[in-house]
């Protein structure tokens, strides 16, 4: 990876603003998590998968104001994680997470709540109040990941197209902890 400015750091792991330049670590990162391709969009990691990672952001926002993040391994090259945060969205002190995703070899070890509480204590230093999400109705145990760490659903989503599958969502909120995160 380059010379990416570090947004935060958990279990010797950092958290990197991605640029263009990170389109190759970005891709295979996507291609070691091709379940969760999938299982979400029912197809596998497709060729400009890193570059379209970078565009993506919502109906009318300039993809550059987004939090594009990638998690750096304890080898401090290859990344091992993806995430891809709006903040200001869909209210001024909300951060909305539109993708958290991880390489398997990282998964199960609790590493992901424990980069969720690092990401929240950030977000909150940074004036959000709450965050927000919304999970794929067929991915239960991304589901219960996001309850067992406190957040709640608050909606559900009627069905869209997701690559090759239709799917339903839980929109999910958690306020953010008033206090830092150790």
């Amino acid at each position: 990876m380059g010379d990416n400015q570090i947004v935060f750091e958990v279990d010797g792991r950092a958290a990197r603003r991605l640029t263009e330049a990170d389109i190759p670590a970005i891709q295979q990162c996507a291609e070691r998590c091709v379940d969760y391709t999938l299982l979400v969009e029912g197809r596998g990691t497709q060729p400009d998968e890193g570059a379209q990672f970078l565009l993506d952001a919502p109906d009318g926002w300039d993809p550059n104001s987004l939090h594009k993040l990638g998690v750096v391994g304890e080898d401090g090259d290859e990344l091992v994680g993806l995430l891809d945060v709006v903040p200001g969205y869909p209210d001024a002190d909300v951060w909305y997470i539109g993708l958290m995703v991880f390489d398997p070899k990282v998964r199960g070890s609790g590493f992901g709540a424990r980069l969720y509480a690092a990401f929240e204590a950030w977000a909150a230093s940074h004036g959000a109040a709450r965050v927000m999400l919304s999970v794929v109705k067929e991915n239960e145990a991304a589901h219960r990941f996001w309850t067992r760490i406190g957040f709640q659903d608050v909606r559900d989503v009627e069905p869209r197209q997701f690559g090759n599958k239709l799917q339903g969502r839980w929109e999910m909120a958690k306020a953010v902890a008033t206090t830092p995160v150790a």
